[in-house]
């Protein structure tokens, strides 16, 4: 790959760095080195931003000059479970007072809302809290009046039958 060499392309790139700042030495790898910390806003910037820093960049006065990155390819929502001590099917509580309706839906889901992550309850998986949460799940069949030797098409076949079935898969 070819490195960046204006600051068009550099800039473009890391756009959404939120914060930078000097690592002093022994604060990372291992009390070894120094370092600089650059923390992304947006998660989808951080591996052109990641892949510009392996590449290289020019730097007027010191040259082509090339960066190792750290924790890079953790994706934002994992770091969140890792710093929280979440594991993936884990009971989280939000005390009524300390949330609020989302101003806007970012997904299909029954329930979303703000908070801040220091107000969020994590319960370890023991107990009561062992058990998953209940799934519903929508299962649905379609069947068509095909022409003979022909794959059905939806323009020219009709549907003769639809079924849906909700099941809540978990519950006691």
């Amino acid at each position: 790959m070819k490195p960046l060499k204006t600051k068009n392309e550099v800039g473009s790139s890391m756009k959404t760095v939120a914060k930078y700042a000097f690592i002093p030495p022994g604060a990372i790898r291992n009390g070894q080195g120094r370092g600089r910390e650059l923390r992304s806003l947006v998660e989808k910037e951080n591996m052109p931003t990641n892949s510009i820093l392996d590449r290289g960049i020019q730097i007027d006065g010191l040259g082509m000059k090339s960066f190792m990155t750290y924790e890079s390819n953790v994706l934002f929502a994992l770091r969140f479970m890792i710093d929280c001590n979440i594991v993936d099917g884990n009971w989280i509580e939000v005390p009524v007072e300390k949330h609020k309706k989302a101003a806007w839906n970012l997904s299909y889901s029954q329930l979303e809302f703000d908070c801040i992550y220091s107000d969020l309850i994590n319960h370890p998986p023991e107990g009561e809290f062992s058990k998953m949460a209940p799934f519903r799940i929508l299962s649905f069949d379609i069947e068509c009046a095909g022409r003979k030797g022909h794959f059905p098409e939806p323009t020219q076949d009709p549907v003769i039958q639809v079924a849906n079935l909700v099941t809540l898969q978990g519950q006691d």
